[in-house]
């Protein structure tokens, strides 16, 4: 069974599980579509002491859940959060490597 493209971490980095942070909002918002997430449209963010790159985040005390984008380089090699009760930070990250982009058809010519 092919595992997808993309994947979420409920702990460790995308590193550590040998795939790669997320580089871009619309490649979060895709990797959201995919995996099937409530929140599919990314708040970008320049906090520091968060996951790099791409991540969901789920209130613990409101079950809200909301996508974000992290461009803060301070945050590089960063993976989920969850220390804090009430917050829980997953990076979603992708299975190949930045230079390894999947080609898409637009449509013939």
């Amino acid at each position: 069974e092919d595992p997808g493209f993309y994947l979420k971490l409920s702990e460790g980095s995308c590193r550590s599980e040998g795939a790669e942070p997320i580089r871009s909002k619309e490649d979060c918002e895709q990797a959201a579509v995919e995996l099937g997430l409530i929140a599919t449209s990314a708040i970008v963010t320049i906090q520091v002491d968060r996951p790099e790159g791409c991540y969901y985040y789920v209130n613990r005390d409101t079950a809200e859940q909301t996508l974000w984008f992290g461009t803060n380089p301070r945050n590089r090699g960063k993976g989920s959060e969850t220390g804090n009760v009430q917050q829980l930070r997953e990076p979603l990250c992708s299975r190949l490597g930045p230079s390894e982009g999947v080609a898409e058809k637009e449509g013939e010519d």
